[in-house]
């Protein structure tokens, strides 16, 4: 994440939410914490970061891009610096710095912290951030780690991986977990929710301008959704005027933000995808798929967006628009549906699943493709 927003993102207060009973996308206003009157009913297992930390075990982070991980990683490590002392050991590692698996094993093994951990009967927490950059360079590394790991100590290892919700391999996340004993369903991958409306008003605030006078044309423009994610809140304060946007109209907001959450705002991944052989999709070829998925979505009355991560994933029960249908008919790209579906404009869901971060969205990009592609509307309705 950029530096400047790092730097805003400090003194927010975020909330973490289980990946599998977390509700997101169903109202337009920013988010409310499980204190709030309405929070305590939609969002009632959200919880701050050193609420959800485990003392043993494994604790998946996930989130949009952009969202805000790596700060929340950081402040983290900051915190148990500060409450471990000398009692415990702590080693931090970004998936960035490895070009192999072969490259991390030796880290470790050459650590002396992780050797004296070995022998010496204390508790060790590992902190990965990125682990969706090092998955770019090494796409088995959750299985690699899991055999790496599954002789060593588990009872006395803390293991905290940061990841883009797209990108984390559930299965062998599972497996991954599986190393250390846990109750039955519980917990262990939880999503960061979007910002509060307290949080946008402190950032406007800490570059001059009046807080309430923004929230205020949030609220006439109706873009909340936009200003509770730090990319696009970033873009809003920017266009605020110091009582009105600078552009125009609702849509036009939401076409630029829209388009903020398609291009990639992390500079070192960037770098690090030119360097390898991949297929590139351009922030409007994300922009395109992703208005046709929406369209799947809203003609279709479907619940879900199914893109299968690997051949054995099971199909889910339940109202799903394929992926495949929509890649079968010629519509969509395989690697573009798998770039849109990489960027802050979806969410994980599970299972494979995915959905629009929020409703509006949607709405906003389903227009646009239809503008386009009104012909194509039957394809979309028929999906299933």
């Amino acid at each position: 994440m950029p530096q400047s927003a790092q730097k805003d993102l400090l003194q927010w207060t975020r909330f973490w939410s289980p990946r599998k009973t977390r509700v997101h996308g169903t109202s337009s206003e920013f988010f409310e914490g499980p204190q709030g009157l309405y929070g305590e009913h939609l969002h009632s297992r959200a919880a701050s970061l050193s609420d959800i930390t485990p003392e043993i075990g494994l604790l998946v982070l996930c989130g949009e891009p952009g969202l805000g991980k790596t700060t929340e990683m950081d402040l983290l490590r900051e915190r148990l610096i500060e409450c471990l002392g000398d009692k415990d050991h702590l080693i931090h590692l970004e998936a960035r710095e490895f070009e192999s698996f072969p490259d991390l094993q030796s880290r470790l093994n050459d650590h002396s912290v992780w050797q004296s951990w070995l022998s010496d009967g204390k508790h060790l927490t590992i902190l990965f951030d990125g682990l969706d950059e090092g998955l770019i360079r090494m796409p088995t590394l959750v299985a690699r780690l899991r055999s790496f790991l599954e002789s060593k100590p588990m009872n006395r290892l803390r293991l905290v991986l940061s990841c883009r919700s797209f990108e984390w391999p559930e299965a062998e996340g599972a497996q991954l977990a599986a190393l250390w004993k846990r109750e039955e369903n519980a917990e262990f991958i939880y999503e960061l929710e979007p910002l509060r409306r307290e949080d946008a008003r402190l950032a406007v605030e800490q570059k001059g301008h009046d807080g309430e006078k923004f929230l205020e044309a949030v609220h006439r423009a109706d873009v909340a959704s936009l200003a509770a994610r730090p990319i696009t809140l970033f873009f809003l304060r920017d266009e605020f005027g110091g009582v009105e946007f600078q552009a125009t109209t609702r849509t036009q907001l939401y076409k630029n933000g829209c388009r903020r959450l398609c291009e990639e705002n992390n500079p070192e991944r960037a770098h690090l995808l030119r360097r390898l052989p991949r297929e590139e999709t351009s922030a409007d070829e994300k922009i395109d798929a992703s208005g046709k998925l929406a369209c799947g979505l809203l003609l279709a009355g479907k619940q879900s967006i199914y893109f299968p991560t690997s051949s054995q994933s099971p199909l889910p029960s339940g109202n799903v628009c394929r992926t495949n249908d929509l890649i079968e008919s010629g519509l969509l790209r395989d690697k573009a549906v798998e770039h849109a579906l990489g960027t802050g404009l979806f969410t994980a869901l599970g299972g494979d699943r995915f959905g629009f971060t929020h409703q509006t969205f949607a709405e906003c990009l389903g227009a646009g493709a239809l503008q386009i592609t009104a012909s194509s509307a039957a394809h979309f309705a028929l999906c299933h």
